[in-house]
């Protein structure tokens, strides 16, 4: 026989018979607690319903209600896991395309600047002046701005929704393994994004590391060694805010 025993609308907790005679009878709990068990009505003092368990015989209560209980899973489960749709490979190439293009438009304008007036002269088969090699400081400003402004937005959609811009073209999002739910920065930008970066960078190393890297996604769950660095995975389908 198991009871569930409250005090001034705060549960204590389901004991069985034994305990809640030994904690009556130490004074933990009092016979103005109440109790509640299968087949009761209503909660009942606890005194008064211990006083009659000797002759009845209620059956072992999983339910409260009281308040229902509730069980917190740490565990990853296959629920979470099939919640959304992986994201297929070529939603996959095509978001590191577009996010490719949309940081070769930012530089394409430092990129002229280096030498746009120079090429002009060569075409016309002119030999570049020393002014003409110099760097056009007003599209190295303006490649800039572009550049910044790319990164406050892919920062910003990151950390709120999980999305590059390219990602969001496509539809496609990424999401923390255990429960599909947004992994905020620490993954999408920190793990996914910097450290993956820095591991990449290491001479020798990162040359490895970054071709292993693009083929861990022909694995069953799709996942990058930044995914598995990370504990994400990209799925299908736009988060629900806006």
């Amino acid at each position: 026989m198991a009871y569930h025993i409250a005090r001034n609308n705060q549960q204590l907790g389901q004991f069985d018979e034994g305990a809640v005679r030994q904690k009556l009878s130490g004074g933990e709990f009092l016979a103005t607690d109440l109790c509640w068990t299968e087949g009761m009505t209503d909660w009942q003092p606890l005194g008064q319903v211990v006083a009659a368990a000797a002759a009845a015989a209620p059956l072992i209560s999983e339910v409260n209600p009281y308040a229902p209980p509730t069980v917190q899973q740490s565990y990853r489960t296959e629920a979470a896991v099939t919640g959304a749709p992986l994201a297929t490979l070529g939603q996959r190439l095509g978001a590191s395309l577009l996010d490719g293009v949309a940081a070769l438009v930012a530089f394409l304008p430092m990129i002229m600047a280096m030498g746009s007036s120079a090429f002009v002269a060569a075409a016309q088969g002119n030999e570049p002046t020393p002014e003409q090699l110099e760097p056009n400081m007003g599209l190295m400003a303006f490649s800039g701005v572009l550049f910044l402004i790319l990164l406050v937005v892919n920062l910003m959609w990151l950390i709120k929704r999980g999305q590059s811009i390219g990602k969001r073209i496509v539809g496609t999002r990424i999401v923390a393994l255990e429960s599909d739910t947004n992994p905020g920065g620490v993954k999408t930008v920190l793990l996914r994004g910097i450290v993956n970066g820095i591991i990449g960078a290491i001479p020798l190393l990162g040359a490895f590391y970054s071709i292993a890297d693009v083929l861990f996604i022909f694995g069953k769950d799709r996942r990058c060694l930044h995914d598995l660095l990370a504990g994400t995975r990209v799925v299908q389908g736009q988060p629900e805010q806006a």
